[in-house]
């Protein structure tokens, strides 16, 4: 009888292993519905502290839109849809964010934006002739023919509404018409300067187109705390945490706002405490499953030697455990 007795050892092995599993299995069960439910209260708790929250922002938002970080901000969630309240509870990063989206945004087929800054890069290269001296920013003498072609191609960059053909540069880095003599002595010049003309468009140019943009690059300024200049040069702003009418702003809510923060903190702790119990509970499963069917095959190889054997049959049964529905929570 000895293979009948390491049958039975084994049988008696498998029905411990399995009883342990099948406590572990009820247990986890138990604590991922008890997570699932704590979790659920945690959430509802934060909707409502949320809703109070959105109801103090708004009673001193009118205070604040007189601001002119409101007017600013207006614009902004104005063209985004994004909601003030939102942007009231974000933080530096998450403003960043979408000010690079709102800038990236902003640019695209912007007549007026690529104007300034084609408008800024020639003017790079034209104050040279305006100062006067040494040699132009790509390198050329003044006075010569490539210098004067230079010249022609930025002031067109530039969208300089006068005819170009008949501009020339000086030795001194001016720039001059040039008009062919008429009459009794065709073959005489007379020169016109056109320097301070010139510039005069330029600067009058990058004005308008900048005076276009000024409001985009306020919104921009409000949201990453950089924002660009007249003539293209980063400013540092300061974003919206840092101005005055928004600081007073937020006071206004501090108290709504704390206790959302705290109901948010809470209702995330238990969200991540149920995904771990979710985990714990599809281990136990496996676990159990495993030593159901393993007991369930070592009992069914002992009575199988028993009927072969002849030896008495124990009136016990046995049913495998299964899980059952509910054991799952989406």
């Amino acid at each position: 009888m000895a293979n009948y007795d390491i049958l039975k050892r084994r049988s008696k092995r498998a029905r411990s292993k399995y009883k342990l599993r099948q406590t572990q299995f009820t247990e986890a069960k138990s604590q991922k519905e008890a997570g699932y439910s704590r979790w659920q209260q945690e959430l509802g708790e934060t909707g409502v502290a949320q809703n109070v929250l959105g109801e103090a922002q708004k009673r001193g938002l009118g205070d604040f839109q007189k601001t002119e970080s409101g007017q600013i901000l207006k614009r902004f969630t104005g063209r985004t849809g994004i909601d003030v309240g939102r942007v009231a509870s974000a933080d530096a990063g998450e403003l960043r964010t979408w000010g690079r989206k709102y800038q990236d945004r902003y640019k695209q087929n912007n007549k007026d934006y690529d104007e300034w800054q084609s408008t800024i890069g020639a003017k790079g290269k034209l104050d040279f002739h305006f100062k006067g001296g040494g040699k132009q920013a790509w390198g050329y003498t003044p006075g010569s023919k490539d210098a004067d072609e230079r010249m022609r191609f930025t002031l067109r960059q530039a969208g300089y509404n006068r005819d170009v053909n008949d501009l020339e540069t000086t030795s001194d880095g001016r720039i001059q018409k040039v008009t062919q003599g008429r009459g009794c002595n065709p073959l005489a010049k007379s020169y016109e300067g056109r320097s301070a003309d010139i510039q005069q468009h330029v600067e009058g140019r990058i004005t308008d187109r900048y005076s276009r943009l000024k409001q985009d690059q306020d919104v921009i300024g409000l949201l990453t705390g950089k924002q660009r200049g007249k003539y293209g040069e980063d400013k540092n702003v300061g974003n919206l945490q840092t101005r005055k009418g928004f600081k007073d702003y937020q006071k206004s809510f501090a108290e709504e706002q704390q206790s959302f923060d705290k109901e948010k903190s809470e209702s995330d702790m238990w969200e991540k405490i149920f995904g771990q119990r979710k985990t714990m509970f599809s281990s136990a499963k496996t676990n159990f499953d495993e030593a159901s069917s393993t007991y369930a095959s070592a009992k069914q190889a002992q009575r199988r030697f028993e009927r072969m054997e002849g030896t008495p049959l124990k009136p016990t049964k046995f049913k495998r455990g299964k899980a059952g529905a509910g054991s799952y929570i989406a």
